[in-house]
């Protein structure tokens, strides 16, 4: 596959995991016309992704850095499951915090993103700007059946955890120590730590459901 094809790959994957988010985040604001607000969030995430590629492609094998984004990704999928309803959430939640949640939220993708590039920035950018109707058609999509489909908020909290579990068995030493294993292999530590964040997120979710 030549670069072309690859940058644009990856430039599309990217922009329908921001708008699975962001449609999520904007639809617990119950916001009836998110019209501005996905338009600037996602011209924010096309310049952030422009600009950070390349820089975070330097660190992104140091141990730090690792572990940051893995918390980071657990996190988010945990907060995708344990939202309140729609009806106790406050009105006009600003486009920085929501830039914030969903840039880091989908911090695995930038990290792709950048091991593929290979300095090719024109590409970057190109196929950044051209993927946002993309990413505002289904984010705007999203934000208006969420209500309607359940299956919305698992499959963003799935995505999360599952990038998470990708990240942890990424690290040198854990990778090493699953390979010295008889009967065990890197897909099934994936899936079992993936399935963990899921649960810890369900246990709260049903946790704050009784408080109430």
């Amino acid at each position: 596959m030549n670069i072309h094809a690859t940058i644009l790959i990856i430039a599309m994957v990217t922009a329908i995991d921001n708008a699975l988010l962001a449609g999520i985040m904007v639809s617990d604001e119950h916001n009836p016309r998110p019209y501005g607000l996905l338009a600037s969030l996602g011209i924010l995430l096309v310049a952030a992704q422009i600009v950070s590629v390349g820089a975070i492609h330097l660190i992104a094998h140091h141990l730090i850095f690792q572990v940051t984004s893995i918390f980071i990704l657990a996190f988010m999928s945990i907060r995708t499951l344990t939202a309140p309803p729609l009806r106790s959430r406050p009105r006009g939640f600003r486009v920085v915090p929501l830039w914030l949640i969903t840039y880091f939220g989908n911090i695995d993708n930038i990290i792709w993103f950048g091991s593929a590039v290979h300095r090719q920035y024109r590409l970057l950018t190109v196929y950044s700007i051209f993927t946002f109707p993309v990413f505002y058609v289904t984010a705007l999509f999203l934000s208006k059946k969420l209500a309607e489909q359940r299956w919305i908020r698992p499959l963003g909290a799935g995505m999360m955890a599952w990038a998470a579990a990708s990240m942890t068995t990424e690290i040198p030493w854990i990778r090493h120590w699953i390979i010295s294993l008889d009967d065990a292999s890197i897909p099934t530590f994936q899936c079992l730590i993936a399935a963990t964040i899921l649960f810890i997120g369900l246990l709260l979710r049903k946790a704050g459901r009784t408080s109430t």
